[in-house]
């Protein structure tokens, strides 16, 4: 399967989960420390927006580079729930409670932007416009995996989260 096929099946997981996870613990934490469900798509909306920026910015041919390593090294490491990272603050999500249609339109319109730019663009240069900050400078290629792999994390929580609502 193609980069942008996993990325729509990945948009459309996402997407399912959060429109059929019950409105009324949307904006609840299940637990102290734990975000919400509606904390954790708007963490996907702010650690994403910037991509398109980043694909359309100063790029470089990489001789060496070999993406099904990096592929790789991006699902064990985000895809390990053992590993526990700290988001930066700019992508760690606001305070207060958020509308749930809202934050699934603006994902989808990211998620759309981004699905355009994997079909039309060179994904195997470089990006030089700032580092992945787990994984360094990416290719586009890269960058999308690391938006799939990332996403599966976030559905994996989601997931624990529905296990917890529904004891």
């Amino acid at each position: 399967m193609d980069i942008a096929q996993k990325l729509k099946d990945n948009t459309n997981a996402f997407i399912s989960i959060i429109e059929n996870f019950p409105d009324q613990f949307f904006n609840s934490k299940p637990s102290q420390g734990v975000w919400s469900a509606a904390e954790i798509t708007e963490h996907m909306i702010r650690s994403e927006f910037g991509l398109s920026r980043l694909f359309n910015g100063e790029t470089k041919k990489q001789d060496d580079y070999d993406g099904i390593v990096m592929e790789r090294a991006i699902k064990e490491k985000l895809l390990n729930m053992e590993n526990k990272v700290q988001a930066p603050s700019i992508i760690q999500p606001t305070a207060g409670e958020k509308s749930k249609s809202e934050l699934i339109t603006k994902f989808s319109a990211i998620r759309k932007e981004l699905l355009n730019n994997i079909e039309t663009m060179d994904n195997e240069v470089i990006c030089l416009k700032y580092p992945h900050p787990l994984f360094g400078y990416l290719s586009r290629k890269d960058w999308a995996y690391s938006s799939i792999y990332h996403c599966q994390r976030h559905i994996m929580q989601v997931n624990d989260i529905l296990t917890q609502i529904n004891k």
